[in-house]
């Protein structure tokens, strides 16, 4: 489904069929929200369904990432290059050499105290990536999750705005949005209810073995093969 589809789906569970008491602006607020939850479900499972990576060239033992005289920004209010989008959760700090091969993980400290005493750590305080060591003359491969770039409000028939690859579960975004919209209808609905609840359990046995079946069937040691001290 495009947006509109899910927009329409929305507007059915709501039995508001047209603007007079539920706006488009409305129904752009509450499918907003109800993605974020959506795209939440999945990266508490899956995380890299989502992943983005860009890479920093630090100078110190320290990047700003929202710093506007750094030219790789994922926080604050100008984001680059053009493209980029905002972080939303990080996964994983990486040292690759000049053709991108790894040469180790770094790993994310508890505290600034962990810092102090073991080499190899990163934490991020605010906007500021902060590392162990001094980075100068490192590239340094950031993987997170971005914020979604999807446009809500475009709920018109034939604008095919693209949400994501997991069409077979959009429905859960119109039943995430309703609940929003259930907080100012005041009804209970307990069909929808239980309805919300089977989706994500099917959702979430999908992400556990059903997307891609050889990410789950084993535990790996990264420090096994990443260089981790």
């Amino acid at each position: 489904m495009f947006v509109d589809g899910i927009g329409d789906l929305f507007r059915l569970y709501c039995d508001e069929d047209d603007e007079t008491f539920l706006a488009a602006a409305q129904v752009t607020s509450a499918l907003t929200v109800g993605y974020d939850q959506f795209r939440r479900q999945i990266v508490q499972t899956d995380p890299y369904s989502y992943a983005a990576r860009v890479s920093i060239s630090p100078s110190t033992d320290f990047y700003d990432l929202a710093d506007a005289a750094n030219p790789t920004r994922i926080l604050g209010a100008s984001l680059a290059p053009v493209g980029t989008r905002r972080l939303y959760q990080l996964l994983k700090v990486v040292n690759v050499d000049t053709a991108g091969a790894v040469n180790w993980y770094y790993r994310g400290a508890g505290s600034f105290e962990e810092m102090d005493r073991l080499s190899q750590r990163y934490i991020l305080s605010g906007t500021v990536l902060r590392f162990s060591e001094d980075q100068s003359g490192a590239t340094v491969r950031i993987e997170y999750v971005p914020v979604s770039a999807v446009d809500w409000t475009r709920l018109t028939a034939g604008d095919n705005e693209f949400v994501d690859d997991f069409d077979a579960f959009h429905d859960l975004i119109a039943l995430y949005a309703y609940k929003q919209y259930s907080i100012r209808d005041g009804a209970p609905n307990p069909e929808l209810d239980g309805q919300l609840k089977r989706r994500e359990v099917e959702l979430e046995l999908y992400l556990s073995a059903g997307r891609v079946p050889e990410m789950s069937d084993h535990i790996l040691d990264e420090r096994q093969v990443s260089g981790w001290r």
